[in-house]
């Protein structure tokens, strides 16, 4: 990785019309052929058009959704939102595992369930009910959010939740992430679920030392992911 921001670094102080720069060009890519090789993988393509290096779209990897799934398939854990993937279980399950371990969730969640076994129930509970119910888990604007998403659900769709991803995402508290899986989960719709796992599994996957934070980032990211 060192040698090759060196490599393009050479480059960039060259203009395209830099006097013998097609030479050098062919005699480096003769003797470092190894460096281009990690550039191109960074999605640096350097050419005789293109001297400087600019940044390219990242190249298509094998597919590795199969191998991924192969050893989910194989090592998932027995959760209950899992095992009964609605819509609604999903959503109550994706809220509460925000800044939550799921071993500290799965109490909370089960007790949820009984007591609003339905989107439309989650719309009527009363706010001392409904926050007993979440007490512990603290962030209470994500309750607040959920039942001020279930009754637009109810007003709106039934008191069912959409299957349309831009529909999920004009609920309240419903981000990209939550929406991509109740999206992909419970809807099947091939929409992707990228948090910060997937983030930095897709940095190594491609050696891409941007930064994962960056928005510009998590879009090219999620565009990859889709390509998998």
């Amino acid at each position: 990785a060192y040698h090759a921001k060196i490599f393009r670094a050479i480059f960039q102080k060259c203009s395209p019309s830099h006097q013998g720069l097609p030479a050098l060009f062919g005699s480096f890519r003769k003797k470092f052929s190894g460096v281009l090789h990690h550039l191109e993988l960074c999605g640096i393509a350097l050419s005789k058009d293109n001297p400087k290096g600019d940044r390219t779209p990242m190249p298509t990897l094998s597919p590795i959704a199969p191998d991924l799934l192969a050893w989910f398939s194989q090592n998932a854990r027995t959760l209950p939102f899992r095992q009964d993937p609605t819509p609604y279980h999903i959503w109550v399950s994706e809220i509460m595992l925000q800044q939550t371990r799921v071993a500290a969730a799965l109490e909370y969640y089960d007790r949820w369930m009984k007591a609003l076994p339905t989107i439309r129930d989650l719309a009527e509970c009363d706010e001392e009910k409904l926050h007993k119910l979440w007490e512990g888990l603290g962030y209470y604007s994500r309750v607040r959010n959920l039942q001020k998403a279930a009754r637009i659900v109810c007003q709106e769709y039934g008191g069912q939740l959409p299957a349309d991803h831009k529909k999920l995402l004009a609920l309240p508290g419903i981000g990209d992430y939550t929406a991509g899986a109740i999206g992909s989960i419970a809807f099947h719709l091939p929409v992707p679920a990228v948090d910060g796992n997937v983030l930095r599994v897709f940095s190594r996957l491609y050696n891409d030392d941007r930064d994962i934070a960056d928005p510009k980032t998590k879009k090219a990211y999620t565009q990859w992911v889709m390509e998998h």
